[in-house]
């Protein structure tokens, strides 16, 4: 007579072979499951890295043209003030040598003929009549400070940010002399300076009033 109790034992301990197999086949399964979701996450990593990178670049190129475009408002009114200080001045009388003044160019020769600021080579090149509004100018110094290891030295921030100085160019619009063309442009503290005032490579910001004198 067989003991019951042995062939419960054996019943419940030895699995069937069917069983082991269907279990090896989950296994298998969930590896490739693993290995998907791997793929996955890791394209989703990367593609959120190449957004940050770029989101970077966006907002350093928007900061830079910010930068360009205030240094050509200040070398604007810089200049502005210096047509204005040289158009008060009555006939025949010296300019008061403790006022800035600024060159201002021929009107054009025909109404056919551009305005300087239109042509190219007048910025840049050689042939460049544009004047240099010197950074330290904007800062209302005598000199671009070489210590900016103090609060003091620091009192205008154009010497210590910028590379490059903006350039301007003013002229009358018209031969009466009543009209005259302000025109500047800066640029971003990534341009190098160029004494020879060659192409810029980096943000340029131009700018231009319009001034009637009396």
């Amino acid at each position: 007579m067989m003991n019951p109790s042995f062939s419960a034992y054996k019943t419940r301990f030895v699995p069937a072979y069917g069983a082991r197999l269907s279990l090896h086949k989950q296994q298998g399964v969930l590896i490739i499951v693993t290995m998907i979701l791997l793929l996955i996450i890791s394209g989703v990593a990367a593609y959120a890295i190449k957004g940050t990178g770029s989101t970077d670049a966006v907002a350093n190129n928007t900061r830079t043209q910010a930068l360009a475009m205030q240094a050509a408002e200040a070398a604007l009114r810089y200049a502005e003030v210096g047509v204005l200080n040289q158009s008060a001045a009555a006939p025949g009388v010296a300019l008061d040598a403790a006022k800035q003044v600024f060159t201002i160019a021929d009107a054009p020769i025909s109404v056919s003929t551009p305005g300087d600021w239109t042509v190219e080579t007048k910025w840049d090149k050689s042939t460049s009549t544009s004047t240099v509004v010197n950074l330290y100018a904007l800062d209302g110094k005598a000199a671009c400070p070489t210590d900016y290891t103090s609060n003091a030295s620091r009192k205008g921030d154009f010497c210590s940010l910028y590379k490059r100085p903006p350039e301007c160019m003013a002229q009358y619009a018209s031969s009466d002399k009543k009209v005259v063309w302000v025109t500047c442009r800066g640029f971003g503290p990534d341009v190098v300076a160029s004494v020879a005032k060659d192409l810029p490579n980096g943000a340029e910001v131009f700018l231009q009033s319009v001034l009637r004198l009396p």
